[in-house]
């Protein structure tokens, strides 16, 4: 029956209308929308300026093209009429020219989402982080109060974050072990994100969980100035077009929580208060002759000392970090037909950790590059590249004998080690479409210098259309990851291999993202090997396993002037993994697999937005989640030097279900000659929920009590203005 429905719907051909969209210089103008005029039928084009719509029961019309910075254009077809595919220059726009346009964008590939920066802004709850702002999709889980992506029983360390196609190897500022309170990349830096939760193509490698894959803005067209001003800092954003081909955008950012404190009182001793800065600047040449270049360069550097609980330890925690990237991306479109990407980055992070007996600094030194090129080559589009990333990471200071006991009880010894890898791989895939079935087929393989391995994944994609609006989705493959650089301070005498992971993946989908009613629904088994375990006190050895198995559901109906979005989403995660931070905290590890930390098994969000007025507009937020895996203590083991826990079976227990309400007020006006001004406001955790996010104890052990919630509930407020 399945053959006869394959053989069906390959046999069925839609009207589809094609074309190519560039720019005045002759490249390919990518993430560009067109869309039919007044239907839902819209998509936007690829790296190579490529589009095609499904024109369905449609003949004849008026196809709109519209990119932002670019005046917009419309053009009348003939189905009937056409023979060739469209080729389509878009003008820069003038100064003058102020386009305004609302309309579907591309649905996305199966298990990945896309974001805008306003999508950011509006989602209640994120402080306009977009870290923060993708912990309400699908399949990501909140296992703490920092900005860390928990993606479908992987840990944060597995998402490959990319900006420009380099690699952002530290994507969180304020760093916690959950990976960061916040994120490094300003929202309004970027013309848009891509986020896959699994399944993605072999175009991506170094990865078992997630990928998630930021655009910067393109060449400036017009002069602006965006000036924040908020409870906790203040922010400048700015760009300059330079002659006909050149420009420079620039921002800058400097916190400064006093206020914001002295508003919303302190939940927690602070010294020094949270403060941080972070600067950027690109700079943008493009020809026809010479392509597309980009420059971008990124300096951060932040700091906070913060009174903690942490078993029987209460005591100060001090960080500092700082940081400094570049990166450079150069595009063309080579001998009329291969567009050609390549990029090359390099960051230098350093941070110092201070907390009981913990005393560690670490120095990172990285660089990755990437080349890529694609182009159509009859009913297929073939893509080939490759990428790498050299690491070099110093670590040195004390870290207690066993993981947690920050007291010192059980003693500290002293770590000083010099990681040194080089992970290095190239890929190929096809894209076709036949009727109504698309398919991805491709291959990887990726060397890990350390473990002096080469692993071949192997990865597809199907998508099938199976009537107007509908599709289904498959994908399935293979994945491999180098493990952190800390593991390898205590790695046992076989070394460490690269982690490997399986994807499976179906669902089902509704809509397209953007359109009036969106609706998915994924269902996925991962099941991993070779994760580090430590099998022998004090060492790892990649000898840990795991599985995770899950539902994701998603709906977005946006009907004037409201705009809701739902999902819910069911996790199983299992492992036999041994956390770093976790290093000698469980003298005897149970047989099989347990329940990570990041095992939430149900997470629900609900957002709504509506515009009041148009000027006026609130939205809210309201999340729930399971409580997080917890391991209880038992009892004490008195030594001369204090207590030592005696741990029960590994998070065996769950602590309270986390919820939280979150309230976002915007206003729009024209203040002090800007161009625009917008006023907003918002109260994080409304109704002040506690939420616990672990137990302390009493020195003895005798007395447990939770660790709540730093943020009970915040009052924010702040103005931008844009001229």
């Amino acid at each position: 029956m399945v053959l006869v429905l394959m053989v069906a719907l390959l046999g069925q051909q839609g009207s589809a209308l094609r074309g190519t969209v560039r720019d005045s210089t002759g490249l390919p103008a990518p993430r560009t929308l067109v869309y039919i005029d007044g239907t839902q039928i819209s998509t936007e084009t690829d790296q190579a300026g490529r589009f095609e719509l499904d024109l369905g029961s449609v003949r004849a019309g008026t196809v709109s093209i519209f990119r932002s910075g670019f005046a917009l254009v419309s053009i009348t077809f003939d189905a009937a009429a056409l023979d060739q595919p469209l080729q389509i220059t878009i003008e820069p726009a003038p100064i003058t020219d102020v386009v305004s346009v609302t309309a579907p964008r591309l649905s996305p590939r199966p298990s990945s989402f896309g974001m805008r920066p306003l999508e950011v802004v509006r989602t209640a709850g994120s402080a306009a982080d977009l870290m923060r702002a993708l912990q309400v999709l699908p399949g990501v889980v909140q296992a703490d109060e920092g900005a860390g992506l928990y993606v479908r029983g992987g840990d944060t360390s597995e998402v490959l974050v990319l900006l420009d196609d380099a690699v952002v190897f530290h994507p969180y500022r304020s760093e916690t072990p959950g990976g960061g309170l916040f994120g490094s990349v300003d929202p309004f830096l970027l013309d848009g994100v891509s986020f896959a939760t699994g399944g993605f193509s072999a175009r991506y490698g170094n990865a078992l969980s997630a990928v998630l894959d930021m655009h910067g803005l393109q060449r400036p067209s017009v002069k602006q100035t965006t000036i924040t001003f908020g409870l906790a800092g203040a922010s400048v954003r700015g760009a300059l077009p330079i002659g006909d081909h050149g420009g420079i955008r620039y921002s800058g950012n400097r916190s400064f929580p006093g206020l914001l404190f002295a508003v919303n009182g302190r939940p927690y001793d602070f010294d020094p208060l949270p403060g941080g800065w972070n600067a950027d600047a690109s700079a943008h040449y493009a020809s026809q002759a010479a392509g597309t270049f980009k420059f971008f360069v990124n300096g951060s550097g932040d700091g906070v000392g913060v009174r903690i609980d942490s078993l029987n330890f209460n005591g100060l925690l001090r960080t500092s970090v700082s940081s400094a990237s570049s990166s450079m991306q150069w595009q063309k479109l080579v001998d009329g037909a291969w567009l050609t990407t390549a990029a090359v980055g390099v960051t230098r992070y350093e941070r110092g950790q201070d907390v009981g007996i913990l005393d560690l600094g670490v120095t990172d030194l990285r660089g990755s590059w990437r080349v890529t090129t694609e182009r159509g080559l009859g009913a297929w589009i073939v893509r080939a590249g490759a990428d790498g990333v050299d690491a070099r990471t110093h670590t040195g200071g004390f870290v207690p004998n066993r993981g947690g006991d920050l007291g010192g009880t059980a003693g500290s010894q002293p770590i000083d080690t010099r990681y040194d890898d080089d992970t290095s791989g190239g890929y190929g895939e096809g894209e076709r479409r036949m009727g109504r079935v698309s398919t991805i087929v491709g291959g990887r393989a990726q060397y890990f210098g350390r473990a002096r391995e080469t692993a071949v994944d192997p990865r597809v994609n199907v998508s099938i259309d199976t009537v107007r609006g509908q599709r289904m989705s498959f994908a399935w493959g293979l994945y491999h990851q180098a493990p952190e650089a800390g593991y390898y301070a205590f790695a046992g005498p076989g070394g460490l291999s690269a982690m490997r992971a399986r994807h499976l993946i179906a669902g089902y989908e509704i809509g397209a993202e953007g359109g009036l009613m969106h609706v998915r629904a994924e269902g996925y088994w991962k099941s991993y090997e070779a994760l580090p375990l430590e099998q022998t006190p004090g060492l790892f050895a990649s000898t840990g396993y795991g599985n995770a198995r899950g539902i994701d559901l998603f709906a977005h109906v946006s009907r004037a002037p409201f705009d809701v979005v739902a999902d819910y989403s069911y996790l199983n995660a299992n492992r036999r993994w041994t956390a770093f931070l976790d290093r000698g905290k469980y003298t005897v590890l149970p047989s099989g697999t347990w329940h990570p930390d990041f095992d939430l098994p149900h997470t629900a969000h609900v957002l709504a937005r509506v515009d009041i007025t148009r000027r006026l507009s609130a939205s809210g937020g309201w999340r729930v989640a399971s409580g997080k895996p917890d391991t209880p203590v038992i009892g004490a083991i008195a030594t001369p030097t204090g207590f030592l826990p005696r741990f029960g079976a590994i998070n065996s227990e769950r602590l309270p279900a986390y919820e939280r309400s979150d309230l976002t007020v915007s206003y729009l006006s024209q203040l002090l000659r800007a161009r625009s001004t917008v006023l907003f406001a918002s109260v994080g955790n409304l109704f002040g929920r506690v939420n616990t996010f672990e137990y302390a104890y009493s020195p003895d052990y005798g007395v447990r009590r939770p660790v709540t919630s730093a943020t009970p509930r915040v009052f924010y407020c702040g103005i931008t203005l844009t001229r």
